[in-house]
């Protein structure tokens, strides 16, 4: 889901995006039961869903099929939700059972099977529609349409409102025939009734949650297109918005295609967008809801890369439970990064990403100091854009192929599958052959971030060479473990060595051949930091002597004596002198980068 609108054109500054992380506003909806479950008796197999809509009544009346299988024998009542329909009746196989309602749950009576067996639930019920704002179904005057993230299909549908328990879904939508339908899936039939409506058959077969589920209907005007590969993409507009829509549009077969490229091959038979009247969007299976405000501004063609990323990281491989939600949106978030990287090249990925960086710092006013896993607000900057750049540091830690590579193998293990942060760790550890433990405790399951300062001292200690010693202390109540790459210039060239952070104070020491200056730490902004800061350069012993090699060279030499790292670099060497720490050992691990910095020291 994309709950935020960019204020700027990309182009235009280092803000590039301006959010605002709920359709509906920063009154977002609360999650009852974060952690869900599914429920140890009955998996939900299949739904069949007749809606049959009255708008003058702003009414719908709805048949539900639920088709449940038992996970074990004797698994005793079914539970379903419900928080909002009036239900009419159930029944089994014809027959009325008995059900119990404590909103939002339903106990349905039934009966004793074995392991395995298959049993249909019929449900009737009714609902009223809303105008426009919440979850649910809404219909204001002109465009008819759900939102059910994170627990809104119960709004409408008496079903299991879950994300842990997936199910195939057919649609048989009965409206005004005035209207033209959009849902999840294929198209099957459509046939004008007497009663001056028109019935609409949609056909889902691949596996999904309930709050993935949508209908729309509305004077649709309908564009065609299709991936690369030759899958449809119809995009559903309001008539007169055709040239603002290939605005957000047209790129669709291109994004797909990279993605694709990227994480695997577009799992799903078809794609669109449908318009509603509401700020943002949702990445509603094949059939992603895109706010009428968004055509034809700038930020369109990113609103479009989010949900399109979602189709990987959501829909095809779904969080487990909803403390989970960054898997879903911090990974759709840095398909954005993706998408403009794509565009813009290098700087376009850093430039998008210090802007997700100055997002995630604003909303701290809004939702505190958040984990990204189980965050205080589930819609905010430690989900949508530490989320993203937290994935960004990872692929920079292991590096492009490792972390693509890692992706993929990801999404292929838990395709139509739920997830979970374990999950993520664990392939990333098994493709890269390395302990990531670290990294994911202190930046997903962790709240806050570091505080780093830089302190430098340099002089001649003798004709020609030149010591410089960098300190580097951590603020922050815990340490964390950080890669750093340290900058400056000789004679108007770019130098840059990569160091590791782990104490709260570590001094490194240079020996060069010329006068250094400009000296900036993290120049890219590879790492995020709560803040940098300038403090006093250290005061160490001259550890610099003999020739000093070519200024800009990074070759570094590892010695190991008695359990301590050395670190020698241009000739020089230095060692631990408690209680400031030499430290090289990030630099075998991550190669020193020669880029040209971004940012003026």
């Amino acid at each position: 889901m994309v709950l935020w609108f960019v204020a700027a054109a990309l182009a235009q500054g280092p803000n590039l995006r301006e959010p605002v992380k709920h359709p509906f506003g920063g009154g977002a909806p609360l999650v009852e039961n974060p952690k869900g479950f599914m429920q140890s008796g009955w998996d939900v197999q299949h739904y069949e869903f007749r809606v049959n809509f009255d708008l003058e009544a702003s009414s719908v009346a709805v048949s539900s099929r639920i088709l449940v299988k038992a996970r074990m024998d004797k698994p005793g009542s079914l539970l379903l939700h419900s928080n909002g329909p009036e239900i009419n009746g159930v029944w089994i196989g014809g027959q009325s059972v008995h059900f119990s309602e404590s909103a939002p749950e339903v106990w349905v009576d039934m009966p004793e099977v074995s392991l395995g067996e298959e049993v249909s639930v019929d449900v009737s019920s009714t609902a009223n529609l809303g105008g426009g704002q919440g979850l649910g179904i809404h219909w204001n005057g002109q465009t008819l349409f759900s939102f059910h993230e994170p627990q809104g299909a119960r709004s409408w549908l008496v079903s299991f409102d879950d994300p842990s328990d997936k199910a195939t879904l057919d649609w048989h939508i009965r409206v005004d025939s005035d209207l033209v339908v959009a849902a999840n899936g294929e198209l099957k039939s459509r046939e004008e009734k007497d009663d001056g409506k028109t019935a609409w058959h949609f056909e889902f077969s691949e596996l999904i949650p309930t709050y993935l589920m949508v209908v729309h209907a509305s004077g649709y005007q309908v564009l065609e297109d299709e991936t690369v590969d030759g899958k449809p993409i119809r995009h559903y507009i309001q008539p007169g918005t055709k040239d603002a829509a290939w605005d957000s549009f047209e790129a669709t077969p291109a994004i797909l295609d990279l993605f694709s490229d990227l994480f695997g091959e577009f799992p799903w038979a078809s794609y669109g967008h449908a318009i509603a009247p509401f700020g943002g969007a949702m990445e509603h299976t094949t059939m992603t809801t895109f706010g009428s405000g968004l055509l034809g501004g700038d930020w369109g063609e990113i609103v479009n890369a989010h949900e399109a990323g979602h189709h990987w990281f959501g829909n095809y491989v779904t969080l487990a439970e909803w403390p989970e939600i960054w898997l879903n949106e911090g990974f759709a978030s840095y398909t954005e990064v993706l998408w403009y990287e794509e565009n813009h090249g290098e700087i376009g990925r850093r430039q998008y990403i210090n802007s997700q960086v100055d997002s995630y710092f604003n909303w701290q006013q809004y939702e505190g100091i958040s984990p990204v896993y189980n965050p205080n607000y589930m819609f905010g900057g430690a989900v949508y854009d530490k989320g993203s750049v937290v994935l960004d540091m990872l692929r920079t830690v292991v590096g492009d192929a490792l972390f693509f590579e890692s992706l993929q193998s990801y999404v292929n293990q838990f395709a139509h599958r739920n997830a979970t942060t374990s999950d993520l760790e664990a392939v990333f550890e098994s493709q890269t052959g390395m302990d990531l433990r670290w990294f994911f405790d202190q930046w997903i399951y962790r709240a806050g971030d570091p505080i780093v300062s830089m302190g430098v001292t340099e002089r001649e200690v003798s004709e020609g060479v030149f010591q410089v010693d960098v300190l580097l202390s951590q603020e922050s109540d815990a340490l964390w473990r950080l890669p750093i790459n340290l900058h400056w210039q000789i004679e108007g060239q770019d130098a840059q060595e990569s160091v590791w952070l782990e104490n709260d104070q570590q001094v490194y020491t240079f020996c060069l051949n010329a006068p250094s200056s400009n000296h900036v730490m993290d120049p890219d902004f590879l790492v995020l930091m709560q803040e940098r800061r300038a403090q006093a350069g250290p005061d160490v012993p001259v550890s610099c002597v003999g020739e000093v090699e070519e200024p800009g060279d990074t070759g570094l030499e590892f010695d190991r004596g008695e359990g301590a790292m050395t670190l020698s670099v241009g000739g020089c060497q230095t060692s631990p002198k408690a209680p400031l720490w030499v430290l090289g050992f990030w630099a075998m691990l991550f190669p020193a980068l020669r880029r040209q910095s971004s940012r003026e020291s």
